[in-house]
């Protein structure tokens, strides 16, 4: 009897220090998730969380909008929440703490006038400095404003993707015309090629993943060594280059690890495919003989073009000659055509100043060829009519013919490419047959 009372006695005082500890905890801990200048993302993150069971709260300091989710007296509780939103793709979470001066009056609180007197009466809340800061989440101007609100969107093996990278990705790869378009319309394209894009990653992440596996990496030295060749290879120096990279949306620290993915996947392929490709002179000759290459024919121009679509109409077919004697003026007069191209040509090539590259002779329709047997390099044509539509074109450059050497050497490259591409794609296939992957778009 005396031992079961002593056991109840004990149990009372257990429950009253914890419950007084709970509900008067001289610290609340809270999971940081987001930092931002914009009301409408924060607001955005919140309903996402929200959707997914996870309460949270705006603070607004310093003009920053900071995201706080869950309110606990113990900080194993806030480190639980932590692990949850971490395999929800937020990897950049971490734990902050505010203190609490309790009410005088302890013994009538309820949990609802507790948590009044808390907002009304804490200091303003203040990060660990156990934990390392979030760094990233600070809202930036500019094309990656949108990845703040990160998710993950595929796991690949034991790796996620998230939504920051598959954005991340699609602005370094974009054109400068795509670029150049408002925030709103860049990410509708974006949008519209996730997918794409997203099978490029896991494409990427599971070549690295393989690489790994095989025990194949970038030393410290080759690291150092491939960036002082980009650096020479464009004339750049230290800053130049880093402030290349910050006009991409780059840090030095990202570059250097894509530029290790890029080298490790290269060693990979080169491994497992490139050095195992072996074109014959059997394959070579038989291929000369049946596409007719040979020496003589295979002189390369290197062209610029102003180009106008044929209309159907005799009034618009007049008005495109107008408009195209116009620009010959404009060229005898010293304009430069690349500029003229960039305003006037209908072209895709119209951003790059109407440059088509190098091109074969022998491959060029027969209007470009008559047209270009009276040109030299520098020169401009006088306009000329093709079935596409009406043609200004200048002769930036031209390669001579080949020797028999130089054509065998580029159509036994030609195979080796063709075969790498096949090859390569049977067995990125067997890769991801082999690979756990999950799409969560």
């Amino acid at each position: 009897m005396k031992i079961d009372f002593f056991f109840k006695v004990i149990a009372l005082l257990f429950i009253f220090f914890f419950t007084h500890q709970v509900l008067y905890s001289s610290e609340i801990f809270s999971v940081q998730v987001g930092a931002f200048s914009s009301e409408k993302h924060t607001q955005n993150l919140i309903k996402t969380l929200k959707d997914r069971g996870i309460k949270c709260s705006v603070h607004e300091t310093e003009g920053l909008y900071k995201v706080y989710c869950g309110e606990f007296s113990q900080e194993t509780q806030a480190y639980a929440l932590k692990s949850e939103l971490y395999s929800l793709g937020y990897d950049k979470v971490f734990i902050v703490s505010k203190s609490v001066q309790p009410s005088q009056d302890t013994t009538t609180v309820d949990s609802s006038t507790k948590q009044v007197i808390q907002r009304e009466t804490i200091p303003p809340i203040k990060e660990r400095t156990d934990v390392k800061p979030l760094e990233h989440v600070r809202e930036e101007p500019g094309p990656h404003a949108a990845v703040l609100l990160d998710r993950v969107v595929a796991v690949v093996n034991k790796e996620v993707i998230t939504w920051s990278e598959l954005y991340k990705m699609m602005e370094h790869e974009a054109t400068d015309q795509v670029k150049s378009l408002k925030e709103e319309e860049r990410m509708n394209i974006f949008k519209d090629n996730e997918a794409f894009f997203l099978g490029k990653l896991i494409d990427l992440r599971l070549q690295i993943q393989e690489a790994k596996r095989l025990g194949l990496g970038v030393t410290p030295e080759e690291m150092t060594e491939a960036i002082e060749n980009i650096k020479k290879k464009y004339s750049l120096t230290d800053n130049a280059l880093r402030e290349s990279l910050e006009k991409e949306g780059l840090t030095f620290e990202e570059y250097r690890k894509r530029l290790s993915e890029q080298i490790t996947v290269s060693k990979l392929v080169s491994q497992q495919i490139r050095s195992k490709i072996v074109i014959s002179d059997e394959e070579v000759k038989k291929y000369m003989e049946e596409n007719k290459e040979s020496p003589g024919d295979s002189e390369t121009l290197r062209l610029r073009q102003i180009f106008f679509k044929r209309q159907e109409n005799d009034a618009d077919k007049k008005a495109i000659e107008d408009r195209a004697d116009l620009i010959i003026q404009k060229l005898k007069e010293g304009e430069d055509f690349s500029a003229l191209a960039k305003e006037y040509s209908e072209d895709p090539s119209r951003r790059l100043g109407g440059d088509l590259g190098f091109m074969k002779k022998n491959h060029l329709a027969k209007e470009f060829i008559d047209v270009l047997n009276t040109m030299k390099t520098g020169d401009f044509s006088i306009p000329f009519w093709s079935e596409k539509g009406l043609h200004i074109v200048k002769l930036e450059e031209k390669i001579s013919a080949q020797s028999i050497d130089e054509v065998r050497k580029d159509v036994r490259n030609q195979l080796a490419e063709d075969r790498f591409s096949e090859i390569y794609k049977n067995w990125i296939k067997g890769i991801r047959e082999n690979a756990y992957i999950e799409i969560r778009l």
